[in-house]
């Protein structure tokens, strides 16, 4: 009966890593320079790869108490196609493509290293121009 309930947690306990791992997580700063102890994140999930749609989810705070403080439901509207090691997608809505809310449109633009798996750069939700980056 161990031995089962052993199996269960190890079957559960992948499952549990696999819906983490669908969801990236950037930390952020208004200058690049300073970092909050309090992590502020930006995290993008894909909700349905044949529908084009993410989540991403702005959240404050430490992992036990964090603040989830907007959440977008975007399409991806543009993507760099021939470049491994950079950030160039582009969220938004996408129909109506004349959209009010396309004001609101969130751009990357970073590097990744393929080595380590490091990203940076900045990203604009909207008019605001913030600084990221993911160990």
């Amino acid at each position: 009966m161990k031995k089962f309930a052993i199996i269960g947690l190890m079957i559960f306990g992948t499952f549990g890593v696999a819906n983490a791992a669908d969801e990236t997580c950037y930390q952020v700063s208004t200058n690049g320079v300073a970092w909050s102890k309090t992590p502020e994140v930006l995290c993008v999930k894909e909700v349905d790869r044949n529908a084009n749609q993410f989540e991403i989810t702005l959240k404050s705070g430490i992992t036990f108490n964090q603040q989830t403080l907007a959440t977008f439901n975007y399409s991806l509207l543009a993507a760099a196609v021939r470049c491994m090691d950079c950030n160039k997608d582009g969220y938004g809505v996408a129909s109506p493509s004349d959209s009010t809310f396309n004001v609101l449109g969130i751009k990357f633009d970073g590097t990744r290293d393929l080595q380590t798996g490091k990203e940076s750069g900045t990203v604009e939700i909207g008019e605001t121009k913030l600084h990221y980056y993911k160990n």
